[in-house]
């Protein structure tokens, strides 16, 4: 009887494990071309294994070995920590694209829980849609054209809907590192995003607002962006304790 429990319960936990890993055909792209492979994303982290010639390039990634991982409408992109020998020991980045539409859909939610803060969602499409308000807006970047579009904020996230597609971004409230405003037409959002040749983190997108904002919407963002770092602050005091 004893036995029979114990196989129920290993297939129950194999049933599990599988229902929460989500995979998809996706291409590998490569210097020139590219090769076809499986992408799946498990409670574990993410693995790529890459048919055809180069099975040499089939990683697994442990949420750890991921610096950033750049979520798009149809591609993906992982940072990791490995040198790349043929740009300067710069860090390796893998770069996969044909990337079905409902599988970044599926695997959102992981990728948010388990890359704090190293997820950069290039993509307006939000997982709840539940704003409470939006306003056009401009994003400036130095020394580059702006991006028109519109911002709009919900009680957990903060989505910019741009013109060009690799402008749109969507952050979770707890992914915000700060927020601030010089007037009521102005307001800056910090993340830890990295960007540029040397891959710093911590980049700043200020928008101009075509419409003012308004001071109690300010300070309600405000608000719940402090919150959550405070209570990330307060669990990694938890967990040091222990």
């Amino acid at each position: 009887m004893a036995l029979r429990i114990e196989k129920a319960v290993g297939v129950a936990v194999l049933l599990a494990a599988a229902a929460t890993a989500q995979q998809a055909e996706v291409r590998h792209r490569h210097l020139h071309g590219g090769e076809n492979g499986t992408l799946r994303v498990t409670s574990e982290g993410v693995t790529f294994d890459e048919a055809g010639k180069k099975k040499d390039h089939s990683r697994k990634w442990v949420w750890s070995d991921i610096q950033q991982l750049d979520l798009r409408r149809d591609s993906m992109s992982i940072l990791t920590y490995e040198d790349n020998k043929w740009n300067s020991g710069r860090d390796t980045q893998y770069n996969f694209d044909r990337v079905p539409e409902d599988f970044i859909l599926q695997i959102r939610t992981a990728l948010r829980q388990n890359l704090r803060g190293r997820l950069v969602e290039m993509t307006p499409k939000s997982a709840s849609n539940d704003f409470e308000w939006k306003a056009p807006a401009k994003l400036s970047r130095a020394g580059w054209r702006g991006s028109n579009g519109v911002l709009s904020v919900g009680p957990g996230e903060v989505a910019f809907e741009a013109a060009r597609p690799e402008d749109s971004r969507t952050w979770s409230i707890a992914d915000i590192e700060s927020i601030a405003t010089s007037g009521p037409y102005d307001l800056a959002i910090t993340t830890m995003e990295r960007s540029g040749f040397a891959r710093a983190s911590g980049r700043e997108f200020r928008f101009q607002l075509k419409e003012p904002l308004d001071p109690a919407r300010y300070q309600q963002l405000w608000t719940r962006v402090e919150r959550a770092r405070g209570l990330q602050i307060l669990n990694a005091y938890k967990g040091e304790s222990k």
